[in-house]
């Protein structure tokens, strides 16, 4: 996702939405007005949030991908003023523990394909040594981000950029709660208007859209167009077409969530940890000043007593007892999407759009997509029919990907020592995936992919790291020079060791980032 095309006041017709009305306070309501109000503000559109209560967490449990940096340039806004705000850390990759099996590791870092050992693909000439016997390195290991996450790098050099930060390939840690509170700044500073009021009723407008709502205390807001982000309630769509949610919890099982806040520490690591446990994973987030960590499990097959046990003996093994513990949040998760995102006047965004089991981060990615492509296909008031559906279908291929590429960790994965990771073999599987796993066992490649989704990189960690490779390497690789290949592997090494040593360290950033800019920022 790249940076949106500006709006040009004079290519309108004069028949944009003077008001649209944003009804939610989440990460997608202020994420959203604040894209409006930036971008459309030479329009003349009034942007209205319609807010109740404290500003929420929308997405517990995930990271973000490295998509949100094309949020930042979109709010032309510097990383680092995020980071301040938002207790924000970098993060480089996703380390995996007792999830092929108990006592073993694999990583996915956030890298596209480095530098080539020959013409052919890093991944081609690592598999067919490694099918040669010739090496024993797992294929991650090849990558800059695993050494810099595993060295605990930043991924900026000392005195200047890196290939990492060249590439942009990285992303961040963020408190859910700051974060939506910083673009809630963002987007009052910005000309949005903010009311207060619960929703009492909502008039369709005989379309399938919404007219107005009124609320409790007899306020009526029109709108020319509406917003639904109520996350999980889904207000503004429920009332309009009730029974249209699609539910995936027959293949992304774990389906509730117990939430903590524990101690920061002072070394950071860059990367975020994801531990499969008897009912499910769990997952530590490290933040700035303390670790976001929790479990997603299968209500079915634990009850919330016996998963915060679960979670709690996890918790041991790093040396915080029970006693110490915060009370816990546990909420209710289901994952799924409705049948239609974009229906007349009113679009659904965030997770009353979609709501993906959090194992790859991607549910911010989804509320930034579909934020910039209905940017890209901003309507005017007669809301063209052609545009929605256009919308729709390209969310809808966009959230089976990524839910398929989310199903695809589960299915991979070899524990069978509890019912949960039992039934994750048996699960349905969508015929997309079924043909691209079938792809990837004849001949190495995972087909054809939704731009909008997720990249090839992350299911080749994905599959090598849980022993998954192709039946035999392809064609280029077995012709070409073996020599030439280990020597381009090792250059590839070399170069590695020699980037990583002009990297500092991730807390050496951090304090630059958190500490000095923000005492100023505190007294002020």
């Amino acid at each position: 996702m790249g940076e949106i095309l500006n709006i040009r006041p004079e290519s309108v017709t004069g028949r944009l939405p003077r008001r649209i009305v944003i009804v939610g306070n989440n990460e997608s309501a202020w994420m959203a007005a604040a894209m409006l109000a930036v971008h459309s503000a030479p329009l003349e559109c009034r942007v209205t949030v319609l807010a109740n209560g404290p500003v929420q967490c929308e997405f517990p449990g995930e990271a973000s991908l490295p998509s949100l940096r094309g949020l930042l340039a979109n709010l032309r806004i510097d990383e680092t003023e995020m980071m301040r705000h938002c207790e924000a850390t970098y993060c480089l990759a996703t380390q995996f523990s007792d999830w092929v099996q108990c006592e073993r590791d694999f990583w996915k870092p956030f890298a596209a394909e480095p530098n080539r050992p020959t013409a052919m693909s890093l991944f081609e000439g690592w598999h067919v040594e490694r099918s040669r016997g010739r090496l024993l390195r797992p294929f991650h290991s090849y990558s800059l981000h695993w050494g810099a996450a595993l060295a605990g790098k930043s991924p900026y050099g000392f005195s200047g950029p890196s290939p990492i930060s060249q590439s942009g390939s990285y992303a961040f840690h963020v408190d859910g709660q700051s974060f939506a509170g910083w673009l809630k700044t963002i987007a009052l500073q910005s000309g949005t208007e903010e009311v207060s009021g619960v929703i009492q009723q909502v008039a369709k407008n005989g379309r399938g859209g919404v007219a107005q709502v009124k609320l409790t205390n007899g306020t009526t807001l029109a709108g020319d167009f509406f917003i639904d982000a109520t996350g999980s309630e889904s207000l503004l769509m429920g009332a309009t077409l009730s029974d249209e949610f699609m539910n995936w919890n027959d293949r992304l099982p774990a389906d509730w969530m117990i939430q903590i806040r524990l101690p920061g520490r002072r070394q950071v690591p860059p990367y975020t940890r994801v531990t499969g446990l008897p009912a499910g994973w769990s997952w530590q987030i490290p933040l700035a000043n303390s670790i976001d960590s929790g479990y997603h499990f299968q209500s079915s097959l634990s009850s919330n007593e016996e998963a915060l046990q679960q979670f709690q003996s996890l918790l041991k093994l790093d040396g915080i007892k029970p006693e110490e513990l915060p009370e816990p949040s546990i909420i209710p998760f289901a994952s799924g999407r409705r049948t239609s995102f974009w229906r007349d006047n009113l679009l659904a965004l965030g997770t009353a759009a979609c709501r993906i089991d959090p194992l790859t981060s991607a549910g911010r990615h989804l509320t930034q997509l579909g934020l910039e492509m209905f940017l890209e296909l901003f309507p005017d008031r007669s809301c063209n029919r052609t545009l929605s559906e256009y919308y729709n279908e390209r969310m809808r291929m966009a959230t089976e990907e990524i839910r398929d590429a989310t199903q695809l960790h589960y299915l991979l994965s070899k524990r069978r020592d509890s019912d949960f990771w039992r039934n994750t073999a048996t699960l349905p599987v969508s015929s997309d995936l079924t043909q691209r796993l079938a792809l990837y066992d004849a001949v190495g490649h995972v087909g054809h992919l939704t731009p909008e989704a997720l990249p090839e990189a992350g299911y080749l960690y994905l599959l090598t790291g849980c022993g998954r490779l192709p039946a035999s390497p392809t064609l280029q690789a077995r012709a070409a020079d073996p020599n030439q290949i280990q020597q381009g592997l090792r250059d590839l090494l070399k170069f590695n060791e020699t980037t990583l040593k002009n990297l500092p360290l991730h807390e050496e950033l951090l304090d630059w980032i958190h500490t000095a800019p923000n005492a100023v920022q505190k007294s002020a």
